[in-house]
């Protein structure tokens, strides 16, 4: 029986960071990649994919029990078991691949409702914007 692996890119790369990584390393990472101080913000379905990877890479990451199951899927290690027992590779392999579809899902809901809150700052603004030019104008 062939073992099917999980497709998904590699998480220490999307976070620019190595596999002996520490949670501190791994948070500074996200934080500086979420940071829009430091990158143009731009809101296109390519930009919001990219974003959602890096929420999911996070969150696989920066939680122990995932990210040795990553890690040992990153190795080829069997992953999973307890005291000697090793459960069935595909069941690691396929909820591996269930949180990292969900984490990349919920980012992309994250980024969507982010860029659709700053429309509607930026509409607000504009409104405001209009009633001010016509206060001053007498319009």
């Amino acid at each position: 029986m062939v073992k099917r692996m999980v497709q998904i890119a590699d998480l220490y790369e999307i976070l620019d960071i190595t596999p002996d990584a520490t949670q501190e390393q791994i948070e500074a990472a996200y934080r500086q990649k979420t940071d829009p101080t430091q990158f143009p913000v731009s809101w296109d379905p390519i930009s919001i994919g990219k974003q959602s990877l890096v929420i999911a890479a996070y969150r696989i990451l920066s939680d122990t029990s995932t990210r040795d199951l990553y890690d040992g899927r990153r190795s080829g290690q069997p992953i999973g078991g307890y005291a000697g027992v090793q459960p069935t590779r595909d069941a690691d392999v396929a909820h591996l691949e269930k949180l990292f579809q969900t984490y990349k899902r919920e980012g992309e809901e994250e980024m969507q409702r982010a860029r659709d809150s700053l429309a509607e700052t930026v509409a607000k603004m504009e409104q405001e914007l209009d009633r001010a030019r016509r206060k001053i104008l007498g319009g």
